[in-house]
């Protein structure tokens, strides 16, 4: 293969329930807030509304780690090949080896009550 293509999306990005949204808001500023600012977080709750998923990629070839894509966007395409101007950032160009490859799909958050994802992968070339 000369190169590698990667096409992944996810849905929904956003959690759109503003009722269902407050608790899990509240306990997160509860955990994760410094005590001395928490009730100021607690009180501008809607500042972190809507909520996100958050999922990512990372790959490795036969010959070991390519690179990731951690990035909020829903809908991503990314391209690994010898050509470093070509190559998606976060990846490592090179060589597109034959053999088993391997794309780790990272589930960071999922905050909706349902989420999918779509992942498709050619290689072209040779």
């Amino acid at each position: 293969m000369t190169s590698l293509e990667i096409d992944f999306g996810y849905a929904p990005k956003q959690f759109l329930d503003r009722e269902a949204s407050k608790p899990l808001i509240l306990e997160a500023i509860e955990r994760y807030s410094e005590p001395a600012s928490a009730e100021l977080h607690k009180r501008q709750w809607e500042n972190y509304y809507p909520l996100q998923n958050l999922l990512t990629l990372s790959l490795d070839s036969p010959s070991g780690f390519r690179g990731s894509a951690h990035r909020h966007a829903p809908e991503q395409k990314h391209i690994i090949c010898p050509d470093w101007s070509k190559t998606s950032p976060g990846f490592i160009a090179g060589d597109v080896p034959a053999g088993v490859w391997k794309v780790t799909v990272s589930v960071h958050c999922v905050v909706t009550p349902d989420c999918s994802y779509e992942l498709t992968v050619r290689g072209t070339g040779r």
